[in-house]
């Protein structure tokens, strides 16, 4: 992902009674991101991440109420999970930028993992994460 695309909080959203809450629950996350020192953004349609010094986290809508959380250290994938709650997927990144272990990570989406089409996962460890 070009970061060029990455949209950085703080930036304006809508005003608060037009909200739903599906927005209230993605600015929370921003703010708490932003709140701990992170990096959070919004990219593409729907999506958003944030960076601390050396982890990232993703989370990618993925269909109506669903959603990818994808787990990095530096170039590398540390683990994915399919999702049907935003808020825990939030609070799995926010753990993950931590410094949190990938099964501590993992456990904070636990209720909330979901089969998609085509996969018969509910979450994959690519790799072990060296920070």
């Amino acid at each position: 992902m070009d970061a060029s695309e990455r949209n950085y909080w703080p930036f304006s959203v809508l005003p608060e009674q037009e909200r739903t809450g599906q927005h209230c629950r993605e600015i929370e996350y921003l703010e708490a991101a932003y709140g701990r020192g992170f990096k959070p953004f919004t990219f593409g349609a729907g999506n958003y991440g944030a960076t601390s010094n050396c982890r990232s986290g993703n989370i990618l809508v993925r269909g109506r109420n669903r959603w990818e959380l994808a787990l990095s250290a530096g170039d590398t994938r540390i683990a994915s999970a399919f999702v049907d709650d935003f808020a825990s997927a939030a609070a799995a990144v926010l753990s993950w930028l931590e410094g949190g272990d990938t099964p501590a990570v993992l456990a904070k989406v636990e209720g909330h993992l979901a089969v998609t089409p085509g996969s018969d996962r509910l979450f994959v460890v690519h790799a072990q994460a060296n920070v």
